[in-house]
């Protein structure tokens, strides 16, 4: 069998042409994962359609007689540890081709409570160095595009509204620096961090 039982997703798209905007991922990973999307850059509206989902998705299990595991210390526990709490990773795809090649990038990123991670996204994989292209049009080969997938790093003990706040303030101040090295400007990521 290819596909165990119990797995599932939900796609909602408004138009077969587009990308969808919300899907519900169940027993993959996690036991549930909900996602939004945009490509607008609407973080804040996507954050509330999201808090609308959970909260929907809160109401029909405890109508079934069951709820999300919580717990009063720890918050939403999760079956990945670096989730416990929230369970909130907001993150964008964001394109920052010369500061992502500056000495001390990744330790900067940490510092703006941030992180870069490693995923995949069709022929193109997203590394603490940026996205390299492998797409057969450059013969397989990567290529370094710039474009990088900034993430929360916290969960725990902190409000899904930090959260949120923080990566929005975070990822601002990035394109802020990549602006500057773009008008020929000098920046020093080993200077840069929340204030």
């Amino acid at each position: 069998r290819d596909w165990p039982d119990g797995r599932g997703v939900y796609v909602n798209v408004t138009d077969l042409d587009l990308h969808p905007n919300l899907i519900i991922w169940c027993n993959s990973e996690d036991h549930m994962r909900i996602i939004g999307t945009s490509s607008v850059g609407d973080i804040r509206g996507l954050f509330k359609t999201l808090s609308v989902t959970v909260q929907d998705v809160e109401r029909f299990l405890k109508a079934s007689g069951k709820r999300f595991a919580y717990d009063d210390q720890l918050g939403f526990l999760t079956s990945c540890p670096s989730k416990v709490g929230t369970a909130l990773r907001a993150s964008v795809l964001v394109k920052l081709i010369r500061l992502g090649q500056c000495p001390g990038f990744n330790d900067m990123v940490k510092r703006l409570k941030l992180r870069v991670r490693r995923e995949h996204l069709g022929d193109l994989n997203v590394d603490y160095e940026g996205v390299y292209d492998q797409n057969r049009q450059h013969g397989g080969k990567k290529r370094y595009t710039g474009i990088f997938d900034v993430s929360n790093v916290e969960s725990l003990g902190k409000s899904e509204t930090h959260l949120i706040n923080t990566m929005i303030i975070g990822v601002g101040r990035l394109i802020e620096l990549e602006l500057k090295l773009e008008r020929g400007e000098s920046v020093d990521c080993t200077k840069i961090g929340w204030d």
